[in-house]
């Protein structure tokens, strides 16, 4: 774990620093061979976010930016959780227009979670678009 987390704070690329950081936050609980840094998770959600523009794929871009979330709201940070939030509600939006792709992911997932954070606004845009 150790070796993961200094790997995902010296790379620049935001999925390769993504994807050493989440496992360095994931593995270090249950290894017992060292403490969960919550610096982890903070490097995992920020390059997820950052990596987002760079794939090509929506549904990368949905499971980046739920992954994101998911650990923001875990490790208790609003300012993350507001960004990884914000970031989920212009993927769903951007998939609405074009009517393709995964959106009920985003109405599932926001709306099941109290710790999200979704304004009221959001909520709307959420029901309106999912019903």
């Amino acid at each position: 774990m150790t070796h993961w987390a200094s790997r995902a704070r010296s790379l620049k690329h935001p999925f390769l620093k993504a994807r050493y950081a989440d496992p360095a936050w994931e593995m270090s609980g249950t290894s017992g061979r060292r403490t969960r840094d919550p610096q982890d998770a903070r490097i995992a959600i920020d390059s997820y976010l950052d990596a987002i523009p760079r794939m090509a794929e929506d549904h990368e871009h949905l499971q980046f930016a739920i992954r994101a979330l998911d650990l923001a709201v875990l490790i208790g940070d609003k300012e993350r959780t507001d960004r990884a939030r914000t970031a989920l509600m212009s993927i769903h939006r951007g998939l609405m227009k074009t009517h393709f792709g995964m959106w009920w992911y985003t109405v599932d997932r926001l709306l099941e979670d109290k710790k999200a954070g979704v304004t009221d606004e959001e909520r709307d845009d959420l029901v309106a678009a999912g019903w």
